[in-house]
C-alpha cells in the first residue's frame, strides 16, 4: 500500500502525490524483474484499491497484493525482496510513503515510530544516512534519554496519541526532541522500520544545519526538564548557558566532523583522524554531542 497526497488534477496536479503512480510503477518493475528470476517462479499481482473512481483527483491512497511462488523458501525470500525493493523505488520515484510503517504499528502495537532516512542536500548529495537506529521500545526509550534517535522526517504517530501530547511545544529548534520525550514520559510505545524509506533534503538554512549550538542547548533542556526533572524555562535555561565564543567554537567543531568523515569516506584515515580530533577537543559542547553520539550508535 503506498500513501500519497490528494490534489485537484487539473488545477493543482502539483501538489499531488500519487499512490496509484506509485502502485502502476511497481507493476511495471515487477515486469521487467520477470526475465531475471528462475523460470519455475510465479509472481501474481492484483490491484486491490485504485484510491477512488474519478480521474480527476491525484489519489492519495493505492494498493497491490501480490503472491510468489517457487520450489524453495529461500527462493521466494530472495524474489520478495527484490520486489520489496521495486516498491521502495516506485515510493521514491512518487513521492509517497509504502504501507511498510503502518504495518510495523499495527503488528508491534506501536504508538510512535520512524524509519531509516536518507539525508540529501540541495543538489541530491548524500549527506548522512540515519541508519541502524534501535527498533525495540525498551532500547528506544534508553537512548532518547540521551539523544533522539527516532528521525523527525520518518515520523508516524497514532492520532490519538499526538492529541493527548496536545501536539508540538514552543521549544526553538528541538520540539520534536521534546515531544518524543514527553511520549516516552507518559509511556507510549516506540519503534523503528530498520529500511530506508525516506530521502529527507537539508538545506543550508535549516535548522539543523544553520542553528547547530542553539539546537544543542536546546537538547539539553529538554533532557534536564524531562529527565532530569529541572523546572526552569527555555528562556532563562538559554540566557543562562548561552555563551558567544563557545557557538563559535561548536561551529568550527562541527565543520572538522563533517570534514574529517569526508576523509574518512575518501580512505584519507590520517588527515579524517586529524579533523575529527579537532573536533573532539575544539569544543567543549561539541565533544559532548559527539559523545552522545557515541552512546546512540554503540
Amino acid at each position: 500500500r503506498f500513501t500519497g497526497r490528494s490534489s485537484h488534477a487539473a488545477s493543482a496536479p502539483h501538489l499531488g502525490r500519487s499512490a496509484l503512480d506509485a502502485v502502476t510503477l511497481l507493476n511495471t518493475g515487477v515486469q521487467f524483474l520477470r526475465e531475471h528470476i528462475i523460470p519455475e517462479a510465479r509472481v501474481h499481482y492484483a490491484v486491490t484499491d485504485t484510491g477512488g473512481y474519478s480521474p480527476n483527483v491525484v489519489q492519495a491512497y493505492a494498493e497491490a497484493l501480490y503472491l510468489i511462488r517457487a520450489p524453495k523458501t529461500g527462493q521466494v525470500q530472495e524474489i520478495y525482496e527484490r520486489v520489496g525493493d521495486i516498491a521502495k523505488g516506485a515510493a521514491l520515484m512518487t513521492g509517497t510513503r509504502l504501507e511498510t510503517q503502518l504495518s510495523y504499528m499495527r503488528e508491534h502495537g506501536s504508538d510512535v515510530i520512524s524509519c531509516d532516512v536518507r539525508v540529501i542536500d540541495e543538489k541530491d548529495a548524500v549527506i548522512q544516512h540515519m541508519s541502524g537506529l534501535p527498533s525495540t521500545d525498551a532500547k528506544i526509550k534508553k537512548k532518547l534519554r540521551i539523544n533522539n534517535c527516532l528521525p523527525h522526517p520518518g515520523w508516524m504517530v497514532r492520532s490519538e496519541v499526538y492529541r493527548s501530547l496536545e501536539g508540538y511545544r514552543n521549544t526553538p529548534y528541538c520540539e520534536d526532541y521534546e515531544f518524543l520525550l514527553r511520549a516516552r514520559n507518559q509511556g507510549y510505545q516506540f519503534g523503528n522500520v530498520n529500511q530506508e524509506l525516506i530521502a529527507y533534503r537539508m538545506t543550508t538554512v535549516s535548522i539543523s544545519r544553520s542553528n547547530l549550538y542553539r539546537q544543542y542547548l536546546a537538547m539539553k533542556y529538554c533532557q534536564d526538564k524531562y529527565v532530569g526533572g529541572q523546572t526552569v524555562e527555555w528562556e532563562d535555561y538559554l540566557h543562562t548557558h548561552y555563551d558567544d565564543a563557545e557557538e563559535n567554537r561548536y561551529n568550527r567543531s562541527a565543520n572538522c566532523f563533517t570534514e574529517g568523515l569526508a576523509k574518512v569516506k575518501a580512505y584519507h584515515f590520517l588527515q579524517g583522524l586529524g579533523l575529527l580530533l579537532q573536533a573532539f577537543f575544539g569544543s567543549r559542547c561539541y565533544r559532548d554531542k559527539m559523545w552522545k553520539y557515541l552512546q546512540q550508535v554503540l
